[in-house]
């Protein structure tokens, strides 16, 4: 079975050595020490400075998502939420249930973020703003360098969930403005769910975290950075998953970023050039992720196409759910995916499509 996921995805043997293992206690200097050093790691591919904090929270992608709201923002402030799809929708349902005032920036499918859909926000007393920066139930990937300038020029606390664009697109925190970001563990880093970290720079820390009080304990940011100091966490972490995002951090740091970005990039070409010969499928007009492929199916059968994958071919796409279940399908490209397995899912797709 060959996974064309956005996560999980496929794990190198490397990993999954190592999560083959006996896990060992964690409260040591040993353990402590590899977390130091997964800390720093992790800071320098994200491109942040090293006074920026960071939360490993034993949790999903949408924990760290909740975790961020709860501890940066309060019923004090105006956020902006750049809506195109699942996941900027469940921003907004974080911040009502925090209580939290906001307004969205609404996308429709197909429709592409521009500057001028900002002009709606200016001098409107905003204080914050929430964007998925790959909206991955659509695939699309927004203009970062975009939001940011409007965020700076607005004075804005920028958010971003960078949960399946990091490691498979470039992303630069402190240059690009980015005030808090949200990574996860089962994207590009290529290992199971478990993790989601929190990473917050030094300004958004001592302007609103450290005074924050979440309505919550597990959740309390100030109570992981102040434990992350000695190399642990506040309560019981997923043991084996660290240990492997600490291995995995310290290849990557060794091979180098712009070799696994080229890598992913490549894979994400070469799908994509295969896919444009083929009837009955086509790519979206929008700017895309490396992470991913959006396939429209231009028969309406996706789901379809999503089951006679598995079953016949052992290939598992990432369908879609709602009004988009139909017509579109996600092919992923993260983790230990090869050329080969692009050939096999598209002449699969080929021979669907002349069946």
């Amino acid at each position: 079975m060959t996974l064309f996921t956005v996560g999980p995805v496929e794990m190198d043997a490397e990993t999954r050595q190592l999560g083959g293992q006996a896990l060992p206690y964690f409260r040591t200097a040993e353990f402590s020490n590899k977390v130091l050093e997964l800390e720093a790691n992790l800071k320098a591919l994200l491109g942040t400075a090293a006074s920026s904090k960071v939360a490993l929270l034993t949790a999903s992608g949408t924990a760290g998502m909740e975790a961020a709201v709860m501890n940066v923002f309060t019923d004090k402030d105006r956020v902006i939420v750049v809506n195109g799809g699942g996941f900027g929708a469940r921003f907004s349902e974080m911040l009502a249930v925090q209580g939290v005032p906001y307004t969205e920036l609404k996308l429709a499918f197909g429709e592409v973020l521009t500057a001028a859909h900002f002009d709606a926000f200016e001098g409107g007393g905003y204080t914050g703003l929430l964007v998925n920066l790959h909206e991955t139930t659509t695939g699309q990937l927004y203009p970062i360098e975009l939001i940011s300038r409007f965020a700076k020029s607005a004075g804005l606390t920028l958010v971003v969930d960078a949960i399946s664009t990091f490691l498979a697109d470039p992303y630069y925190m402190d240059e690009w403005g980015i005030d808090v970001s949200i990574v996860s563990s089962h994207k590009g880093l290529a290992l199971p769910p478990a993790i989601s970290a929190v990473v917050v720079n030094e300004k958004t820390w001592l302007e609103r975290v450290r005074r924050a009080a979440p309505p919550c304990l597990y959740f309390r940011l100030a109570d992981y950075f102040d434990n992350i100091r000695r190399g642990q966490t506040p309560y019981t972490p997923a043991v084996g998953v660290l240990l492997q995002m600490h291995q995995r951090l310290l290849r990557l740091r060794e091979t180098g970023l712009p070799a696994l970005l080229d890598r992913v990039g490549g894979l994400a070409e070469d799908f994509r050039r295969r896919l444009r010969g083929l009837p009955n499928f086509r790519l979206p007009d929008y700017p895309l992720s490396n992470a991913l492929t959006p396939v429209i199916c231009l028969n309406q059968n996706a789901q379809e196409v999503f089951r006679r994958a598995l079953a016949e071919a052992s290939l598992v796409l990432t369908p879609a759910g709602g009004e988009m279940a139909d017509f579109l399908l996600r092919v992923g490209h993260l983790g230990e995916l090869q050329s080969a397995d692009n050939e096999r899912l598209i002449q699969f797709l080929d021979s669907f499509a002349t069946s």
